[in-house]
């Protein structure tokens, strides 16, 4: 049985052009698999970043509002305490002065207690339903094997 060659591939330079455009379409797809893992890597530190934010502003706050409520119920600073004085505890920082708040201020404060862990949650669940760092690492493998 014979197989008839016809086209560009019957000859040698016909070859040598579907080489170079295997090559290029190869190419191609490389960088756009570099650009994809690129653009999924820098999704990936965004929803790192803040989920780590919304957790240490979720910390601060909570203090702040800890701290001012505090505050608000004794009518005068923490560091006023007479059992503990701070040269007997010098680790022991004065938090009362510096979060001397508002009752609306420690309301929104409180407020955003609730809504900071939301965010923190969504981030978090957000980074384990989209993979990015999973995706940008896969997209990176692939363009290698494509490069060798």
């Amino acid at each position: 049985r014979m197989t008839a060659l016809k086209g560009h591939e019957a000859t040698e330079l016909g070859f040598a052009h579907a080489e170079r455009e295997r090559l290029s379409d190869a190419r191609r797809l490389s960088s756009s698999y570099q650009e994809g893992s690129r653009h999924w890597r820098k999704i990936a530190r965004r929803l790192h970043a803040l989920i780590i934010v919304a957790a240490l502003l979720t910390n601060v706050t909570s203090i702040a509002v800890k701290e001012a409520m505090l505050n608000i119920a004794d009518g005068q600073p923490l560091g006023s305490d007479p059992e503990i004085s701070l040269s007997e505890a010098p680790a022991l920082i004065d938090l009362g002065s510096a979060f001397s708040l508002s009752r609306s201020l420690a309301y929104a404060l409180s407020v955003a207690i609730y809504v900071l862990p939301l965010i923190s949650a969504f981030g978090l669940s957000a980074n384990n339903k989209f993979a990015p760092s999973f995706k940008a690492t896969v997209l990176n493998a692939a363009a290698e094997q494509i490069e060798s």
